[in-house]
């Protein structure tokens, strides 16, 4: 793996991309099950995060319907037609979901806070995700690094916080900056 000698039939890039896309399709079955609106809500946050690292580490989303046969194939987004999906879905959502902070119940549970992580790592990086050349360059808009800043507040503003030392980082008693914890 260091060396990048790897293709896209070695083991662990095969695990990571069927992982991924299996979840998507988990999180459709359940969207496609009548879930309650904050079950709802829940799956498609999954499913963006999902997605997030779909175009993240392989470029393209391939998205199949639950009532799609196997052998049919699967629609592909590209890059740019999944962040705009991804960041619609987050951003339509957020109202159903609780508040969510460092010192709830259950920190597992999907949050507002972490719709707000995950969509300023979208906006963060959707120069890269919208740009016709996968190589570059890119044009970093004032407007979507904005919105970092509005999301990375909204986050801050559910309590959560940078944690003095580090290293507290690995305790497990500290919730200071874990959001979403799988």
């Amino acid at each position: 793996m260091h060396a990048h000698t790897w293709d896209a039939a070695h083991n662990d890039i095969l695990s990571v991309w069927n992982d991924l896309n299996v979840g998507v399709y988990l999180c459709n079955q359940i969207l496609a099950s009548n879930p309650s609106a904050q079950q709802a809500a829940e799956a498609k946050t999954i499913r963006a995060y999902l997605m997030y690292h779909i175009i993240d580490f392989f470029g393209q989303v391939p998205f199949r319907e639950v009532d799609q046969g196997v052998d049919e194939h699967p629609v592909v987004w590209s890059r740019s037609d999944a962040f705009d999906f991804a960041v619609g879905e987050l951003e339509s959502s957020i109202s159903e979901l609780p508040d969510g902070g460092p010192d709830v119940e259950d920190p597992t549970q999907v949050s507002k806070a972490f719709v707000h992580a995950l969509l300023a790592k979208f906006y963060m990086n959707k120069a890269v995700y919208k740009s016709d050349n996968p190589a570059g360059p890119y044009n970093f808009d004032a407007s979507d690094m904005n919105k970092v800043i509005e999301h990375c507040d909204a986050v801050q503003s559910y309590g959560y916080d940078y944690e003095e030392n580090y290293f507290d980082n690995f305790n497990q008693n500290s919730r200071k900056e874990k959001i979403l914890t799988f």
